[in-house]
């Protein structure tokens, strides 16, 4: 009998379908996304109206669909469905998904049968949560769960930040003077509320030792997703971090939430900075 383990650890920024790590026949769970918002600063071009191109009687969207190769599952939200071309993106993407895990899933049962080992049905669920609905901005997050056979299921993230003033997705680090300005406005927050997760998860301090697991990640290489907490603008930011990318897999995901400063909207390219405020908690 062949055994078989795979750890996939996942980049964050853009991930169109994910893998799972190694698993048994454990359903992943899955995850909610984080929320926050505020005032408007200076100078950019007009915002556009939240409800210009939306459909006013749409609904979530939730597939799901269940066989011997495969446990599949695709939502998102109403306000997703509301604005079609954000719609066509994400149907495009959970037709995309399913094509995919089904084709794994064959191959894996195929490869039991030669090999002469057990097959687990595949996972693939993907649910798309709003963080953030301004004028300018549609946050979404997506919490992917899989499992492709082994000790256990995976869950990684997913953000689509769609400009409803150019009807275009955007990239949330594209927002930014550049990858480094990103980085270095966010990061030692970032570090230190990790840090303050973990230590609240280990019972101790983290020690910066050797241990990868206790060092620092660069934030922008996970999921940052913009956040709002309700008065119409982003004022702050969401890194959704996987398991292994932070800490052991026992520890789950971590979501550290950055509130907008100074630093950050300084690093805002001057087109975006009107839909952005500094966040009032």
């Amino acid at each position: 009998m062949k055994t078989r383990t795979a750890m996939i650890r996942p980049t964050a920024i853009i991930m169109p379908l994910v893998l799972a790590a190694c698993s048994s026949s454990t359903t992943p769970g899955n995850h909610a996304a984080a929320v926050q918002a505020t005032p408007v600063a200076a100078n950019a071009a007009p915002a556009a109206s939240p409800t210009a191109t939306r459909s006013p009687t749409a609904e979530a969207v939730a597939r799901a669909e269940k066989n011997n190769l495969l446990d599949y599952g695709y939502s998102y939200p109403a306000e997703a469905a509301s604005i079609p071309a954000v719609k066509a993106v994400l149907d495009q993407r959970a037709d995309q998904a399913k094509a995919k895990a089904l084709a794994d899933a064959r191959a894996d049962q195929k490869a039991a049968t030669t090999d002469d080992f057990p097959f687990h049905a595949h996972y693939y669920h993907a649910d798309w949560t709003v963080a953030a609905d301004t004028p300018r901005f549609l946050s979404l997050v997506g919490t992917i769960a899989t499992f492709t056979g082994g000790a256990h299921g995976m869950t990684v993230f997913e953000p689509l930040l769609w400009d409803k003033q150019n009807e275009k997705p955007v990239g949330v680090a594209d927002l930014f003077a550049s990858h480094q300005a990103l980085e270095t406005a966010l990061r030692g927050r970032f570090c230190q509320a990790l840090d303050r997760e973990r230590a609240k998860r280990r019972g101790a301090p983290v020690k910066h030792d050797d241990d990868p697991f206790d060092a620092c990640i660069d934030p922008v290489q996970e999921a940052i997703v913009p956040t709002a907490s309700g008065n119409g603008t982003i004022d702050g930011l969401t890194v959704y971090v996987a398991p292994y990318d932070a800490g052991p897999y026992a520890e789950g995901d971590y979501r550290i939430s950055v509130a907008m400063d100074a630093a950050l909207l300084e690093a805002i390219k001057p087109e975006y900075r009107q839909a952005f405020s500094p966040s009032s908690s």
